[in-house]
């Protein structure tokens, strides 16, 4: 019998601080300028995304050793944020590449790149996607791979954030899908 295939992110996640920080300003973008991505430490978890796509879940075990030894040999990252900005379909905390991020990412694909599957559909997400949010992860390689971000909420008009700050990531994990990508479960977190 196949094993269910998952729509996941691969992701850096973010220091509690940081984390509750994201969440505070997911608030405020939602609630001055319409609910789209509200961010919480539950089921929307603030994040950075290293590679999306489609796995298979019998695959967890394998998906569990990449990251722990990626983890073990790239991390921890210190990272700096740049600025919020606001996109065509949401806002986010930019954060300024640096070849250590680009490096974990082209080793985190190279070694995702076996157990990648091709198809993506509504059923592999854990609640309804748009078609953007499976067209997002189906092109996530080719389009969108290096772009370093904390999406934090809906697109706004004018919206200044001074808090910017460095911080250290240190934890990769793999999260199952939801509306807009957000990261609603986790299912693996590299060991620290």
């Amino acid at each position: 019998m196949p094993s269910k295939l998952l729509a996941v992110d691969i992701v850096l996640l973010l220091p509690p601080d940081i984390a509750k920080e994201m969440v505070i300003l997911s608030n405020h973008l939602n609630d001055s300028y319409g609910e789209k991505i509200r961010l919480n430490t539950v089921n929307r978890f603030p994040h950075i995304s290293l590679l999306m796509g489609v796995v298979q879940e019998s695959d967890m075990e394998s998906i569990r050793e990449i990251l722990n030894r990626l983890a073990r040999v790239n991390l921890p990252l210190s990272l700096t944020m740049t600025g919020l900005v606001s996109k065509s379909t949401s806002s986010a905390i930019e954060i300024q590449p640096i070849p250590e991020l680009a490096k974990l990412q082209n080793e985190l694909l190279e070694a995702m790149r076996p157990l990648l599957q091709d198809s993506v559909a509504p059923e592999m997400f854990v609640e309804p996607p748009t078609e953007k949010t499976m067209d997002w992860v189906r092109n996530y390689v080719t389009s969108h791979a290096h772009y370093p971000h904390i999406t934090v909420g809906p697109t706004f008009d004018n919206e200044t954030y001074t808090n910017l700050k460095k911080f250290t990531v240190s934890q990769l994990a793999l999260a199952h899908l939801g509306f807009y990508c957000t990261c609603c479960k986790l299912l693996v977190v590299s060991e620290p």
